[in-house]
């Protein structure tokens, strides 16, 4: 049957009433509907996960931008460090330096230097061993003579001189003092 023969009223009277019957149900009054405050409780519980989910991520790239900043810093304070030393090297490289240190090293430079060729392996120059030049002697300076100092002691284990009078002691006290 169709729905044509459903609603004409003449050809409702052609239909028997047991079919007509079994087309029509009972429909339920209106759908379930979700209470909403669960659902809002778990709309609000996912943006109060995210955003304590960005703090979170926030202060961890925070404290990352920190740490890179220590590290900038401390390249920075490394790579002076680097160039001094580096400057250094180069002043301590240099031809005068070495010669110093040389000599303080007890080396001598050598007037006829010799090469050698490496294709052929031959000697170019004459190859003489250096010598050092003589060290000078120091000079030795003479002692003045000490002369004693009047009126003093002499040291415990020196005696005076025989021309020197002993000071003679006295009783009285120092003059402007009293006991």
């Amino acid at each position: 049957m169709s729905l044509l023969d459903i609603l004409d009223p003449a050809r409702r009277e052609l239909v028997p009433e047991q079919e007509r019957e079994r087309w029509l149900d009972v429909v339920p009054k209106a759908p379930f509907k979700a209470p909403r405050v669960p659902f809002v409780l778990l709309v609000l519980a996912v943006l109060g996960v995210g955003l304590v989910g960005l703090l979170l991520l926030n202060t961890s790239l925070q404290q990352g931008s920190f740490a890179i900043h220590d590290l900038q810093r401390q390249t920075s304070l490394l790579a002076d460090r680097q160039s001094e030393l580096e400057r250094k090297v180069a002043v301590l490289q240099a031809p005068e330096n070495l010669a110093v240190r040389a000599v303080k090293l007890g080396m001598v430079a050598n007037p006829n230097p010799a090469f050698l060729r490496l294709s052929d392996g031959k000697v170019l120059g004459d190859p003489t061993p250096a010598t050092a030049p003589p060290k000078p002697k120091p000079k030795v300076a003479a002692k003045p003579p000490v002369k004693p100092i009047t009126g003093a002691k002499p040291p415990a284990n020196q005696k005076p001189p025989a021309n020197q009078k002993k000071p003679v002691q006295t009783n009285k006290p120092a003059s402007g003092g009293t006991r």
